[in-house]
This record gives structure tokens, sequence and C-alpha cells, in this order.
């Protein structure tokens, strides 16, 4: 089946290509049975620390990063964030 044909030019985006990504003033949550994901905060910064310290974790990467190391990639992957609209973010087990 055809999808019928339109006129006009078509944009990817309902935004429009030059506009600005929404607001993320409000925290998004997404929730399933098994995992929620949402916006990161403050307070993830630890976790996210000793996750990337811990060897067993970083195995497949060229090495486990400083706590240092870790925060800037928390700030540098909040700031894309922040500059497209979307990003990784932290999930967890509801359980």
């Amino acid at each position: 089946m055809r999808r019928p044909q339109t006129s006009g030019p078509r944009s990817r985006s309902p935004r429009g290509a030059d506009a600005p990504p929404p607001a993320m003033s409000d925290p998004i949550v997404l929730r399933t049975k098994r995992t929620i994901l949402r916006t990161w905060r403050d307070a993830d910064s630890a976790t996210f620390a000793a996750m990337n310290a811990d060897p067993a974790v970083m195995e497949h990467f060229p090495e486990p990063l400083s706590r240092r190391a870790s925060d800037d990639l928390a700030d540098s992957i909040r700031g894309g964030i922040d500059e497209r609209g979307w990003g990784c973010g932290p999930w967890r087990s509801p359980v």
C-alpha cells in the first residue's frame, strides 16, 4: 500500500529544523513494569562515579574513570541533553 502524496516540503520535525529543542524544566519519568527511566539528578553523580570506577563495569572501556573524569562525563551528557532535548539518562529497576 502506498502512502498518499502530500504537497509542499516535508519537515522531519513538527517543530521545524531550526526550532530549538523543548525546555527540559520538568523532570521526565518513563515507567514500565521492569524499568524506570528519568532525567539526571545531582545525587546521581556519586553512583555514576562508583560505577565508572569499578574495573568489572569498565572491563570493555580503556580504563576505569576517576571521580573528576566521571563528573566531567556526567556534565557533558547533561549538557548534551540541554542542547538537544534528548540523551542518555539514568535507569533503574522499580523493585
